[in-house]
């Protein structure tokens, strides 16, 4: 693979990130109202349980998880050394944020992109460490 086919491929990634954002974001009726109705009603119950501070931590955490996740992919893009262990550390952490966050809504559509960037993410990561291409890393 060459470095513009292995950017494009970081950029496609970056796209369906953003894609999968949009829709999970301005296509909420993709998810049945009833079900809608019963996740604002156990949120209610959840935020009025909590204390502020793990409230805080709860917005807080993802954030920064997000950032650190288009921080990765910009260094993937620019081939940076640092991008390749910072994306694979983000994966290893991932399990455990999403189990301390709790449980998290979304629809079919949300869903199979998100497993779909995943997959895409693992395919690049595949590719710097894998193929000669490791040595454009610096």
């Amino acid at each position: 693979m060459t470095r513009t086919r292995y950017r494009q491929l970081i950029i496609a990634i970056f796209l369906l990130v953003l894609f999968d954002m949009a829709v999970g974001q301005f296509l909420p009726s993709l998810i049945p109202t009833q079900i809608q109705t019963a996740d604002e009603a156990y949120q209610q119950a959840s935020v009025n349980g909590q204390s502020m501070s793990g409230l805080l931590l709860a917005s807080v955490v993802p954030l920064v998880y997000i950032v650190a996740s288009f921080v990765g992919l910009a260094g993937l893009y620019f081939f940076r050394r640092w991008s390749l262990w910072l994306n694979v550390a983000l994966i290893m952490v991932a399990p455990v944020l999403w189990f301390s966050i709790g449980y998290s809504l979304s629809s079919w559509v949300t869903g199979f992109m998100s497993q779909w960037i995943a997959t895409c993410i693992g395919v690049a990561l595949a590719i710097a460490y894998l193929t000669p291409l490791k040595s454009e890393f610096r």
